[in-house]
């Protein structure tokens, strides 16, 4: 059997669990039949934009090198990310080789180079990787937001996953099988001109046109029917219990999955410029989530069954000050899907 590297030292762990939000060691193993999900906007900028507000984003290759060490070891099922503009790619990229497959992996292990391919490839600094030992990919895809106040390209990033079962068998073999659709975003930094409101509506078309091909895209597979975990995690920029945040819950039709029953009363913010020194804003925020998606209805195709889900743990990842590895605290959600 494989066995993960060691976790490297530099990285440290807060965890939110059974309404625990108390410091502690390395996220322990994924619980059984839990999905384990990790979500980190990187703040992997290309050097010439590490100036003004973001001179603090330096470091790249050792960041991007750590990031990836963390993936290796925590053995996501998936890995989410988000600012990866190709600085550091190279680094992240070969440290999850091992462990993890990247979808659409384009890199040619020179910045420059691959912040390029990044912008004309118009991937808006979104990056997913897929457990290699129990998942397989059954659809990919992307798509920019049309409205944007930025210029990086923002928008949505999917995969459809095949996930093993507990004994290794491929889920794709079985009679019920375990799918898992995961969308991955990037939103801009404010809700100027309305932008995020007309992100939110762009992703849910996104997300109910993908949802609308599942079925037949499993059945081309060979996979007949199959209840679905569905989920759309990143950095949203919007604060959690604000009125937007709850106006995206219902216009993307989802819950957001670290309010699930018995978890913290108060959840630890993933931008916190208390104890975080790469933030350019001093404040303290939770902008990054993970939202499970309710079953809806209608359209050309119908959605599958989608499956409820609840968060099993929570881990909020620190590291020591002046080691930070990004601007943004990472999330593991390890996830149980009612199939």
């Amino acid at each position: 059997t494989h066995q993960p590297p060691p976790p490297p030292p530099v990285l440290m762990g807060n965890t939110a669990s059974d309404g625990d939000a108390s410091p502690s060691s390395l996220p322990p193993p994924a619980p059984p039949s839990s999905f384990r999900l990790l979500s980190m906007n990187t703040y992997l900028l290309p050097p010439v934009l590490a100036r003004g507000g973001n001179a603090s984003c330096q470091r790249q290759a050792d960041r991007a090198r750590g990031i990836g060490q963390g993936i290796a070891a925590w053995q996501p099922h998936v890995a989410c990310l988000q600012e990866v503009w190709g600085a550091g790619q190279g680094a992240l990229e070969a440290t999850v080789e091992a462990t993890h497959t990247v979808t659409g992996r384009s890199w040619w292990g020179w910045d420059t180079l691959d912040v390029l391919a990044g912008f004309v490839g118009g991937r808006g600094g979104l990056w997913l990787a897929t457990r290699t030992s129990s998942t397989r990919v059954l659809g990919r895809g992307r798509r920019r937001f049309s409205i944007s106040n930025t210029r990086s390209g923002k928008g949505i990033q999917h995969a459809v996953i095949a996930v093993a079962n507990d004994d290794g068998d491929d889920a794709a073999a079985s009679k019920k099988q375990r799918v898992v659709v995961v969308f991955n975003t990037h939103l801009d930094p404010t809700n100027a001109n309305n932008s995020q409101r007309h992100q939110l509506a762009e992703l849910r078309a996104y997300i109910d046109e993908v949802l609308g091909s599942v079925s037949l895209a499993l059945r081309r597979e060979g996979c007949g029917e199959a209840t679905v975990g569905a989920v759309v995690t990143g950095d949203f920029n919007i604060q959690e219990g604000s009125a937007l945040f709850k106006e995206a819950l219902e216009t993307l039709k989802a819950d957001d999955v670290a309010r699930s029953p018995g978890g913290p009363a108060v959840l630890p913010p993933t931008y916190d410029a208390s104890a975080n020194g790469l933030v350019s804003w001093q404040a303290r925020l939770r902008i990054d989530h993970v939202l499970c998606l309710r079953q809806r209805k209608g359209g050309s195709h119908p959605c599958p069954p989608l499956a409820r889900c609840t968060s099993v743990a929570l881990h909020v990842l620190q590291q020591p000050h002046g080691r930070e590895l990004s601007d943004h605290w990472g999330q593991i959600f390890d996830l149980h899907f009612e199939w």
